[in-house]
């Protein structure tokens, strides 16, 4: 039971992090080169501004919530500006990516996961076919002794390491 606990908020944080990283890529950074603050962006839309008005007084004031807030009431007209000009940057660059044969980040982060689970499944499949004949039936290891269990782990230390 705590086993399954402990996977279960293992795979929420994971899914978390993974928006996280997503909300981070899409909203990009801030006139001095840092990620826009996702928490900034929260606060401001809970207080009823729009993700776009957010987002760009953000990056307009370098994540200074206080001269967001400021920047929303008294300039709207600078932001409506920077939505339009970031619009246009984004839909080109999706343009440029797309005759490149580039692949969206999403898409390219989809793809190295895929990579790295099929590197981990031959490493599997690869150490039960080296350890196999030593481990007999899966339940035999249960019956080692302590030099041939010692044996077995120096097999796949070797394994591991080489």
């Amino acid at each position: 039971m705590f086993a399954q606990k402990k996977r279960e908020e293992k795979a929420r944080v994971e899914k978390q992090e993974k928006e996280l990283r997503k909300k981070r890529r899409k909203y990009g950074k801030t006139v001095d080169g840092s990620l826009v603050n996702v928490g900034y962006m929260k606060t401001l839309t809970a207080m009823g501004y729009s993700e776009d008005y957010a987002l760009m007084a953000l990056k307009q004031t370098d994540n200074d919530i206080n001269e967001s807030v400021e920047l929303i009431s008294k300039s709207p007209d600078i932001l409506d500006a920077a939505i339009v000009s970031y619009v246009k940057d984004q839909e080109e660059e999706e343009k440029r990516r797309k005759e490149k044969g580039l692949k969206s980040d999403e898409e390219e982060e989809d793809a190295n996961k895929s990579k790295i689970n099929e590197e981990k499944e031959k490493a599997l499949s690869r150490m039960h076919k080296e350890l196999g004949a030593t481990l007999g039936d899966a339940e035999n290891h249960l019956d080692m002794t302590l030099e041939e269990e010692k044996a077995l782990l120096d097999k796949y230390s070797r394994i591991i390491n080489g």
